[in-house]
């Protein structure tokens, strides 16, 4: 086993929107589109975060998650 276990990040859909969430304190979500394009920066720090849907286009998009212990983590959603 690679130990993630229960300490997963988890992004699910709740009311159109898309909700973060990570049992580590999150410090920066950049959205990119496929393209490579950085079209949103979220700075939550804390726990959870909510990334509207309204203000993205239909398509996929990579999410980069940086905790604050410095560790990154890549997601990718579609819309």
């Amino acid at each position: 086993t690679d130990g993630i276990g229960k300490e997963q990040l988890v992004i699910y859909r709740e009311n159109g929107d898309f909700v973060i969430k990570s049992p580590k304190e999150m410090e920066r979500i950049e959205v990119y589109e496929t393209s490579g394009k950085l079209i949103k920066i979220l700075l939550p720090n804390s726990k959870s975060a909510i990334l509207e849907s309204a203000t993205l286009a239909n398509g996929m998009y990579l999410l980069k998650i940086k905790t604050k212990n410095g560790e990154m983590i890549t997601k990718k959603i579609i819309r």
